[in-house]
């Protein structure tokens, strides 16, 4: 079987827990935060969020938005975070509820145009 993503082909670090609110954007932050202060060109995926808000520009991560501040990002949110939900669930459960599948080409085309 093929992967579901390809292998990036520049350094990355990958952030996960096992929960919600246990700070894996916080530290997410901190890291790039760190990593552009030392004049490293840094990019921040957040590949599906829950919880979002709706705006103007639609529906908008907040986590998404904290992250992109964080690296100084000069790339969209909706690059940053391509898949976004409003409903506070696991991301595949929230995804089920909406009715719109997660979408690993999404995320993938995220991954090229960052790189």
């Amino acid at each position: 079987m093929a992967p579901v993503l390809r292998a990036a082909p520049i350094p990355g670090i990958f952030v996960t827990g096992t929960d919600t609110g246990v700070g894996k954007t916080v530290v997410a932050g901190a890291i790039a935060d760190w990593f552009r202060r030392k004049g490293t060109r840094v990019a921040v995926l957040k590949p599906a969020a829950t919880g979002c808000v709706r705006r103007r520009e639609g529906l908008v991560s907040e986590d998404a938005e904290f992250l992109a501040h964080c690296a100084d990002a000069r790339h969209p949110l909706d690059l940053v975070c391509p898949q976004r939900y409003v409903e506070p669930l696991a991301p595949a459960v929230a995804a089920e509820r909406a009715g719109l599948p997660l979408d690993w080409a999404a995320v993938q085309r995220s991954i090229d145009l960052m790189s």
